[in-house]
């Protein structure tokens, strides 16, 4: 495999002290204070290299798999790898079968970027079977919503409703909800 990143980025690895390579813990955490955001767009180039290299040192975290499958959706189409965040999301439900987020990121996955609405219900459903809250009933209700299954769907969002406290949560369901009652999402004739 290629070990640049074709973005002119150079990554140095740091090493711990005890066994010339950083803990898992210690990677996701310095690839997080790499994670870009809107103010700081530049950081994506030296996150992404720098999961590149955490892979290699953490081939079976489901964590740094997801987080990685995470930043590819962002990368710009001049970067080049043999990685693709499909493959990363599926890699880390393969080591960690039970990892709610990984299901969860195949899921947003399908949802947001392939507008496969089943698979996206399958694997919402299987984060939610392994202790994924409400955003996922959410995204599973509208991945429901979006082939046409809206009674199945204001179901999930009423029970969801019915557990969640959180204030921005119960938001998010109920707007999902306004906007099937908006005709936003049609139930087949």
């Amino acid at each position: 495999g290629r070990h640049g990143t074709g973005l002119g980025v150079s990554v140095r690895v740091v090493s711990s002290e005890e066994g010339g390579r950083m803990d898992e813990a210690g990677v996701i955490q310095r690839l997080w204070m790499l994670w870009p955001t809107a103010e700081h767009a530049e950081l994506l180039c030296e996150a992404l290299a720098y999961s590149e290299e955490a892979m290699r040192m953490h081939p079976g975290s489901a964590t740094l798999l997801c987080m990685r499958g995470d930043l590819l959706q962002l990368a710009p189409p001049s970067y080049h790898s043999d990685d693709n965040a499909e493959g990363c999301y599926l890699r880390a439900i393969q080591v960690e079968p039970r990892y709610a987020e990984g299901w969860e990121s195949l899921g947003w996955y399908y949802y947001a970027v392939t507008d496969e609405y089943a698979p996206a219900a399958g694997a919402f459903r299987r984060a939610i079977e392994c202790g994924a809250g409400s955003d996922s009933v959410r995204e599973l209700a509208a991945a429901l919503a979006a082939q046409g299954q809206c009674g199945e769907a204001r179901r999930l969002i009423q029970k969801a409703l019915s557990r969640e406290a959180d204030q921005g949560r119960r938001a998010a369901l109920l707007d999902l909800q306004r906007d099937m009652d908006q005709g936003e999402y049609e139930d087949p004739a």
